[in-house]
């Protein structure tokens, strides 16, 4: 229904319906959990005990969520929003929240001072820096063109403003259909 729509990860799926963008930001998941529970993870065999994890409706997570959901001893709760688990993990309703270090930490700030005092993240990204981007539906036959225009323009910002965190040489590129 739309042109564009921004904050995607490229993959292979979403290739077959839309054309993407170089990196408009960069993502890195992370789990936060309260200070007082103690939280440390290497590889992903260490999350295989009694644990109940919340994750974020309509988020994608990678190649983790299968390999937690395989696990027998790991529970996931669904939520509707990031600030509902932020909530969850507070109140000990869950032990780790799958979330973007930024939007966490976002939330934290905002949140009341309880929150920033009793809650951190684990340093370990769950899968390391992922490029969000806009995506162009190709159903738009407009598509390539408006990807070049913004392309071409979003590479004048980063090189006016220095953001060399989103250069698109850092990243895999996107798959193809």
């Amino acid at each position: 229904e739309l042109d564009a729509s921004a904050g995607w990860e490229c993959n292979k799926a979403r290739a077959v319906d839309y054309l993407f963008s170089d990196p408009v930001g960069v993502e890195e998941i992370v789990f936060f959990h309260r200070k007082d529970f103690p939280f440390n993870w290497s590889q992903i065999t260490d999350l295989n005990q009694e644990l109940s994890i919340g994750i974020t409706a309509r988020h994608t997570y990678g190649d983790i969520m299968d390999q937690l959901l395989a696990m027998d001893r790991v529970t996931i709760q669904i939520s509707g929003s990031d600030q509902r688990n932020m909530d969850k993990l507070f109140h000990k309703e869950i032990d780790l929240f799958i979330a973007d270090k930024r939007v966490g930490l976002t939330l934290l700030e905002l949140s009341e001072e309880p929150y920033s005092k009793e809650l951190t993240f684990h340093g370990k990204s769950i899968r390391g820096k992922v490029a969000s981007r806009l995506l162009f539906s190709r159903k738009n036959a407009g598509a390539p063109q408006l990807l070049n225009n913004f392309n071409r323009a979003l590479a004048q910002v980063r090189q006016q403003r220095k953001l060399t965190e989103i250069n698109p040489d850092n990243f895999p590129k996107c798959p193809q259909p």
